[in-house]
């Protein structure tokens, strides 16, 4: 193994600098079609000028449906240390309420007849 290699698994060295602070934003872009889609993105808490391309993170979930993504934000949080509890699926149902702002889903994304 070469000086400058390190095995896997070993120890990381002390003078590694500071992980940044990380948290989950829930949004929606527009789509070439009219409608909306929900993103959710796991980004930096304080401003950095990376990944312009999509808006400063990664995305974790995408898709129509609010509750969806919303459950895989929640997800996302728990394995960043900012939710104590698991998330539930069944949590994210129709009973949940969709912002106002989503004209596109009705009722987890059944649409009125």
């Amino acid at each position: 193994m070469s000086e400058n290699s390190q095995a896997v698994g070993a120890p990381v060295e002390a003078s590694v600098r500071q992980q940044p602070r990380l948290t989950v934003r829930l949004t929606s872009f527009p789509e070439s079609n009219g409608k909306r889609n929900w993103t959710a993105l796991l980004v930096r808490v304080d401003e950095w000028g990376g990944l312009i391309g999509n808006c400063g993170g990664i995305t974790v979930a995408r898709g129509e449906l609010w509750n969806r993504v919303a459950y895989h934000a929640e997800c996302a949080k728990l394995l960043i240390g900012e939710r104590d509890t698991e998330p539930h699926i069944l949590d994210y149902g129709d009973d949940i309420h969709t912002p106002d702002e989503w004209a596109g889903e009705v009722r987890g994304g059944r649409h009125a007849a």
